[in-house]
């Protein structure tokens, strides 16, 4: 599988089983320079969707065999965030309450002009952006935790080795006191001071809380 947004694409799958539907809504999608492929029915979709993520899908709720909601429900089972707008023209039978429910991010009824669809996509779209904007500095923590627990495990393993190698206490302070500036912008945080102390103690050295000289 791959992911569109990893090419900077920004790609949409449009799910309806009226060829007419489809080609106003590529045609609308293009117009505003969004690249989309098409599929007539559930099992179509769900084929391209197992291939490739789609930034956005716009899938009809009624149609023969799989209805949309049951497309967006298999979908998530491959991309778990997958957004879906969902298309109807028949407003009396779904409510945008429950097509919300379901776990669609917008309802849209035909017939709409074309305002309404870019609305709705950009919206989606400019989401998922400050979405992914929000999440980085939490994957930098993630990777960070990631070194420094592998530093951690190695400096337990120096502490408890039985070879006969002698470590100069004063070089692996040094050395550890240093691992945060090293790490990169992190090296102010509480977060990874409180790993390097920890790191300090297992080797038997003092504690970069202890001494001011540490976060320096």
């Amino acid at each position: 599988m791959t992911d569109a947004t990893e090419s900077g694409k920004q790609a949409m799958l449009v799910v309806d089983d009226s060829p007419e539907v489809r080609k106003i809504i590529g045609e609308v999608l293009r117009i505003f320079g969004w690249p989309c492929e098409e599929a007539a029915d559930g099992v179509e979709a769900l084929d391209l969707i197992q291939k490739r993520r789609f930034d956005i899908v716009l899938c009809d709720i009624r149609m023969p065999g799989m209805n949309g909601l049951e497309v967006m429900a298999e979908a998530r089972k491959i991309w778990a965030d997958m957004p879906f707008i969902m298309i109807t023209g028949y407003d009396r039978d779904y409510s945008y309450d429950q097509v919300m429910e379901a776990g669609a991010q917008d309802f849209i009824t035909k017939p709409f002009t074309h305002g309404e669809l870019k609305a709705k996509l950009g919206r989606i779209l400019k989401e998922r952006r400050l979405a992914q904007e929000n999440m980085r500095p939490w994957q930098e923590e993630v990777r960070l935790n990631k070194k420094l627990s592998t530093v951690l495990s190695v400096g337990r393993d120096l502490s408890k080795a039985d070879s006969g190698t002698h470590f100069d206490p004063e070089v692996v302070a040094a050395f550890l006191r240093c691992l945060p500036r090293a790490l990169g912008r992190y090296r102010g945080s509480q977060f990874s001071h409180a790993y390097a102390d920890e790191m300090l103690m297992a080797i038997g050295a003092t504690p970069c809380g202890e001494t001011d000289r540490c976060r320096s």
